[in-house]
This record gives C-alpha cells, structure tokens and sequence, in this order.
C-alpha cells in the first residue's frame, strides 16, 4: 500500500538533486517519523476503531432485543 510514497531516482542525476531525493526518500519510507510509519499506524488505528465499534453495535443490538423482549413479557396482553 505504501510502496510507491518514494522514486528517488525521479530527482535526476546532480549530486545535489540525488541528496534532495534521499533526504525526501527517507521521510517518505524511512523508519520512524516518516510518512509510511504514519500512514500504518493511522490505517491500525483504524481498524482498531472498526473492531471496536462492530463489538459495541453487537452488544447494543443484543441489549436492545433482550430488553424489548423483557418489556413485553412484563407488558399485559392487548
């Protein structure tokens, strides 16, 4: 997913463009701080929040059912 963030050879061929173009390299896939390691832990994150929220959806849905269902038979017949 993030293996195209950086072509450092795009910079040309000078000294100065090639060093332009690993300094950019490193902050797009380097370790740490750069904007690959951002772009995983947001997306793991983001999953975590997924998860999270399908378990409490489930757990509401379930209460909801169980306290109509509780209510109802409590309820006197119509």
């Amino acid at each position: 997913m993030t293996a195209n963030l950086s072509k450092p050879e795009a910079f040309g061929d000078l000294p100065s463009a090639q060093m332009l173009g690993a300094k950019f390299h490193r902050l797009a896939v380097g370790e740490e701080r750069s904007a690959r390691f951002a772009i995983k832990q947001q997306i793991e994150i983001i999953k975590t929040m997924r998860e999270f929220f399908q378990h409490y959806f489930a757990s509401v849905e379930a209460t909801d059912a169980e306290t109509a269902s509780t209510i109802e038979a409590l309820s006197p017949p119509r």
